[in-house]
């Protein structure tokens, strides 16, 4: 189970708060974009809102990498909150101009300032949870994306219809300034806690087993001892972390295909409502939170710390959802299928998240995260443009026949990629 002290409690609702409110900045152009689309005053077509986002999806694939050895060597409380400072004031300024140029640069430093959002939180996490309950925090924690793109999806999309994409955008800036204070205040005490070598919360961390049995490290030897060639070499040294890289590139394939481009599909081609694509997207995001913490547990419980089977199960099942989705009708069941991309979708992702943290070397987690994150990033990115591209391109009866196809494949590729990783458990289980 996930134990929680006080002082745990105080610093889990800074991750949780914090990090929502990254997504509900970084979706909240998703989740207009439909009115978007409408709006003549806009003057958006479908190519540059796909060039939007991979604009962002390689700002934020950088934005990994920086911010990874950043957080590797810097206090979790200021990593975390600045940039989600910048991220709110992006989405505050988009409303005010009408020109491309200026929108594509704010969104691309949204994306480069994402970038910085879970490093901090892996260390906080990786700190104040030992391995064996660390599966279902974890899990627990990670379900603040969901719940912030799905409090996105639902509420800008309707402010977005009874009050114009600007109000929305300007409200999802807001949202992320009161998820900077938050995450500042309360993120802030992990610093007092570990004074001392003390014992964080109710369960021994990285304080008290040695954050993951590495000798060096136990002799004195920090990341902020070690230069960034060193930490990046740490981490391109592993072939496990190169095969968990790759895995979410493809799986972020797939998820922003799905985040970014589906409500575009129940509007345009199956003539449903904004509102009702919204609801589905949020949707999507509840059957995340559920899967990423049952993915967790499952991990946890079933397979005794093994993520890799449970992440190759849940990947190899997301194929079959992409037609079921392109043949039922009635919404209820739209709804159901959304749900259900949700849960197969964020427990992988969680896991591989987790894994990546638990295989790498502990002086090099936050550069691990950023170095396999940069990939997933260049996934999201092949999700923007290109399939733009495609939807623009090809003719309404095969444009979305030609994407669902490129979906389906990445999710079987990142399925047979995690395969060699069945038995890989933690460096803290197995050193």
């Amino acid at each position: 189970m996930v134990g929680f002290g006080r002082e745990q409690a105080i610093v889990f609702f800074g991750i949780f708060f914090g990090y929502g409110s990254y997504y509900f900045t970084r979706k909240s152009l998703p989740a207009v974009t439909p009115p978007i689309l409408a709006d003549p005053s806009a003057a958006l077509t479908a190519n540059q809102v796909g060039a939007l986002g991979s604009g962002m999806a390689l700002a934020y694939a950088a934005g990994k990498v920086v911010f990874g050895v950043v957080a590797d060597r810097h206090s979790p409380q200021y990593v975390l909150a600045l940039p989600l400072l910048v991220a709110s004031v992006c989405n505050l300024l988009l409303p005010l101009t009408a020109n491309f140029s200026v929108w594509f640069a704010l969104w691309t430093l949204n994306g480069f300032v994402q970038g910085s959002g879970w490093g901090p939180c892996v260390r906080l996490l990786m700190k104040w949870w030992p391995p064996e309950s660390r599966g279902a925090a974890y899990g627990l924690a990670s379900t603040s994306q969901c719940f912030g793109a799905a409090l996105c999806a639902l509420v800008c999309s309707a402010v977005a219809q009874n009050y114009g994409w600007a109000a929305a955008l300007q409200l999802a800036g807001i949202v992320g300034l009161a998820g900077t204070v938050v995450a500042f205040s309360c993120t802030g005490l992990e610093k007092a806690s570990s004074q001392d070598g003390e014992v964080c919360g109710t369960g021994g961390g990285e304080a008290e087993r040695g954050d993951g049995g590495s000798s060096s490290e136990s002799k004195g030897e920090k990341a902020a001892d070690l230069s960034v060639l060193e930490l990046l070499g740490l981490v391109y040294a592993d072939r496990r972390l190169w095969l968990l890289g790759f895995a979410f590139f493809c799986l972020y394939v797939v998820r922003s295909g799905i985040s970014d481009w589906l409500s575009v599909y129940l509007v345009q081609s199956r003539m449903h409502t904004a509102s009702f694509a919204g609801q589905c997207m949020a949707t999507f995001e509840v059957g995340g939170a559920m899967g990423s913490f049952a993915a967790g547990l499952i991990s946890d419980r079933v397979f005794q710390g093994r993520r890799g089977p449970v992440s190759a199960i849940f990947s190899s099942l997301l194929i079959i959802l992409f037609p079921v989705l392109s043949m039922v009708g009635p919404r209820p069941l739209i709804i159901v299928v959304m749900f259900c991309f949700g849960v197969l979708l964020y427990g992988p992702q969680m896991l591989i998240g987790l894994q990546i943290n638990e295989l790498a070397d502990s002086r090099a987690r936050g550069t691990a995260q950023g170095a396999c994150g940069m990939l997933a990033g260049l996934g999201s990115m092949v999700a923007g443009l290109p399939i733009g591209l495609v939807i623009t391109s090809t003719s309404p009866e095969m444009a979305w026949t030609w994407v669902f196809s490129l979906l389906c494949a990445a999710a079987g590729i990142t399925c047979l990629t995690l395969l060699p990783l069945w038995s890989a458990k933690a460096r803290d289980k197995t050193d």
